[in-house]
């Protein structure tokens, strides 16, 4: 069994020509969770992907737990007075340690940390050392005012681009794709180009796959809302694949909020009431979703008639103690310009890790451009990457290969890290400026399901082609080309966001949210 399988790079329409009409939990699944069920308070459980194996694993007070890309960490924010504090621990509930002094937002997917927020910077921490840098800053992105909400939900598997619930919309913005108003919206911004703004969808919550050009969030303007809704990146200009993955009335345990993917890109983990939307006094309950399989096709994980919200799920192998464990960082990369690359090569568990052996597989024509020579002894061991582009097949704008890592004595593994080599590419509407749409702001459509809602008008025509391939080498590279504003003043960021369940509301805490003004 793989703690850390390389992502599925599939499609669409592949996921939706090999799913089932309907799915049995994953027999490697594990799901993290919030709930109130005991002593109405709220802390986090853990239980196999069928619901059975419950298991507490805190008990003073915690919410918002994520896994980690490889299983080895778990995420999570403290609770009540403690909520703008960020911790991980092991998936047994053992090593608990305070990660940042901030809002844990999300991990990269690329294995290299945990995304925190301050104020105005976001800061990528190293969960096993505790090093930290600045990832991107809100004032990176000038479309945002100081009053406008600015609630990230993830970074692309390449990290191109980030997703952002926000009000920007509320009184009708022009973005790069056109003009849209909604009380609360989706977006997407270009890290490559922060002055970019692409509207995704009304409604909130957008998070991002580990693999592929999808992209998700919650709808709050369909017919059976609120819904999860999805997107292929290519059709950024004109929205054009935007559809429903999730969606059921409310009554069939259709209020769906809250999803996150598996390290797998094949599940879906989600909490859903049959209409109740006020917060931890609903019924909320988790259930998992395969990929592809139908709007309506689920997996029912938790049956308690309390609040059980927040769920994150893996696929896998988890973290056990005593033994040695093999972790790579970064556990996937994208190599555009530089020829050399480097893995750490981690000994996440206990004890000396043994020597660690490599094989190296190709898609494609391209065979035998990669070489990848371990180095170093022990735990302080790495990889070395060289790319040997007189090996590539001519005319072929990318190519991708996979790297196989075993160590000798370790618990887990072998661990699989897809590379992919990018020698072209360009962005939503290519290597131009914004698109040209009519800029008049449109009235609003009735609001609902707690994530408000708005209308399209005129998107802008342009190139709908994106060619989001890989992951890159480590985010924190490309984000030192985004052009920050030096000196810019910190944005006083409430606790609580609009990444929850509920509307936005001014001074709202997270360990109280109010009623639902839909």
């Amino acid at each position: 069994m793989k703690l850390c399988a390389a992502p599925a790079l599939v499609s669409l329409a592949a996921l939706l020509a090999a799913a089932p009409a309907l799915a049995q939990a994953p027999a490697d699944g594990w799901v993290v969770w919030q709930s109130n069920r005991q002593d109405s308070q709220n802390e986090i459980y853990l239980a196999a992907a069928d619901g059975s194996g419950v298991t507490r694993l805190t008990t003073t007070g915690a919410q918002r737990p994520r896994f980690a890309p490889d299983g080895r960490w778990i995420s999570f924010q403290g609770f009540g007075s403690d909520e703008n504090t960020g911790y991980v621990m092991r998936p047994d509930g053992s090593g608990r340690k305070k990660i940042c002094d901030g809002l844990p937002r999300f991990w990269l997917h690329d294995n290299t940390g945990l995304v925190c927020e301050h104020g105005d910077d976001f800061d990528l921490y190293d969960p096993d050392t505790g090093a930290s840098t600045v990832l991107f800053r809100r004032s990176d992105f000038g479309a945002f005012g100081t009053d406008n909400q600015f609630s990230p939900g993830g970074v692309t598997h390449d990290n191109r681009y980030l997703v952002v619930g926000t009000d920007l919309y509320r009184p009708g913005h022009k973005g790069d794709n056109g003009v849209f108003q909604a009380n609360f919206a989706a977006v997407i911004l270009d890290l490559a180009a922060p002055e970019r703004i692409y509207f995704f969808g009304s409604g909130c919550w957008p998070f991002t796959p580990p693999a592929g050009t999808l992209v998700y969030h919650i709808c709050g303007d369909c017919p059976t809302h609120p819904d999860i809704y999805r997107m292929d990146l290519a059709d950024l200009m004109t929205r054009s694949s935007y559809a429903a993955e999730k969606a059921a009335d409310d009554a069939d345990w259709g209020h769906e909020y809250n999803p996150d993917i598996s390290n797998d890109n094949r599940w879906l983990a989600y909490m859903a009431s049959t209409g109740c939307h006020s917060g931890y006094t609903c019924d909320y309950e988790i259930f998992l979703h395969r990929l592809g399989a139908g709007t309506t096709q689920r997996v029912r994980v938790t049956n308690e008639p309390r609040f059980d919200g927040y769920p994150s799920i893996h696929i896998g192998e988890l973290w056990r103690d005593g033994e040695s464990w093999l972790a790579l960082v970064p556990g996937m990369l994208t190599l555009e310009t530089a020829d050399t690359a480097r893995i750490e090569v981690r000994n996440a568990g206990s004890g000396s890790l043994g020597a660690v052996t490599t094989t190296v597989s190709y898609e494609g024509s391209s065979t035998g451009w990669l070489a990848v020579t371990p180095t170093g002894a022990g735990n302080s061991q790495e990889l070395a990457l060289t790319v040997d582009r007189l090996a590539l097949a001519p005319g072929v704008a990318e190519h991708r290969a996979t790297i196989e890592v075993t160590a000798s004595n370790a618990a887990n593994g072998p661990l699989s890290c897809p590379v992919t080599l990018r020698l072209a590419g360009t962005g939503p509407g290519g290597d131009g400026g914004p698109g040209g749409a009519d800029a008049s702001p449109v009235p609003s459509a009735p609001s609902g399901g707690g994530c408000s809602v708005g209308r399209a008008v005129g998107p802008t025509a342009g190139p709908s082609v994106l060619l989001l391939l890989g992951c890159v080498l480590l985010l924190r590279r490309q984000v030192r080309r985004v052009t920050s504003i030096i000196n810019a003043p910190k944005i006083s960021t409430r606790a609580s966001d609009t990444g929850g369940i509920v509307d936005p509301a001014p001074a709202r805490s997270q360990s109280q949210p109010p009623a639902s003004s839909a």
